[in-house]
């Protein structure tokens, strides 16, 4: 979901599926799945909708 609206988007950014237990953890999540962006924590535990990714990554890449 997250490369298909930063394709949409058409923003540059590189994703990274983490399956590793330790390296969630050290992350700090505690539920899966979860959307990390620049080292900040921005959904757990859920698949957000389509929508609300789109709007969150437009309003990062200003």
């Amino acid at each position: 979901m997250v490369s298909r609206s930063i394709k949409k988007s058409n923003i540059k950014a590189h994703v990274v599926k983490v399956e590793d237990i330790g390296e969630i953890s050290e992350k700090g999540v505690m539920l899966t799945p979860a959307l990390i962006v620049d080292g900040e924590l921005m959904f757990e535990g859920k698949l957000p909708p389509g929508d609300k990714i789109d709007a969150l990554l437009k309003k990062l890449s200003k």
